[in-house]
């Protein structure tokens, strides 16, 4: 009913600040720490204050914890945090194909559009190898769920999973040219 739709698009919206943190986190937090402990690791008082574990081996597990880009939210985990962007995106998908059947004009499905594409986007930046599996899995259910239920239409929906392929390429793109993965 009604109230089923609102805890799911209060959840898709969650998800969607969430991935807005997980960006700001990945594009400036994270390199803006990095600079500032590069610029102090000298400065013992500074350190402290920061709270930089003095012990050798836990300074360099704090040092290489620096380094990583794996945005994590507000979770201990970059693993963790792609699950929940993972099981809200293929809500999301869900929803906005059910959409598609009433064949709405192009301003109504933007914002929805961007919406998953920004926590998409977020999800590929956690280089998360479990979500990635659970990503296509989903997509792969969704993908035939909509197929077997076209109405004599399978061409229409192919081409959707065409498109939303060629957006998935272009995030991996982009993360791939604004550093968003690891030489290793």
């Amino acid at each position: 009913g009604s109230a089923a739709r609102r805890l799911v698009g209060i959840m898709v919206a969650v998800s969607v600040c969430l991935a807005a943190l997980g960006l700001w986190q990945h594009y400036i937090s994270f390199p803006e720490t990095r600079a500032e402990y590069n610029q102090n690791k000298y400065n013992q008082e500074w350190l402290q204050e920061f709270g930089v574990p003095q012990e050798p081996a836990a300074r360099a597990m704090f040092e290489e914890r620096l380094k990583s880009s794996e945005p994590f939210g507000m979770f201990a985990l970059a693993n963790t945090f792609a699950g929940l962007l993972l099981v809200w995106f293929l809500v999301a998908v869900g929803t906005i194909a059910s959409v598609w059947k009433r064949r709405p004009g192009w301003k109504e499905l933007l914002a929805p559009t961007l919406a998953v594409g920004w926590v998409a986007f977020c999800l590929i930046l956690t280089k998360s190898r479990t979500a990635s599996v659970g990503l296509l899995a989903g997509l792969t259910v969704c993908g035939a769920f909509h197929l077997w239920r076209s109405d004599g239409k399978p061409m229409r929906w192919m081409a959707y999973m065409a498109v939303g392929s060629l957006a998935v390429l272009f995030m991996l793109a982009v993360a791939a040219i604004s550093g968003g993965f690891d030489v290793a």
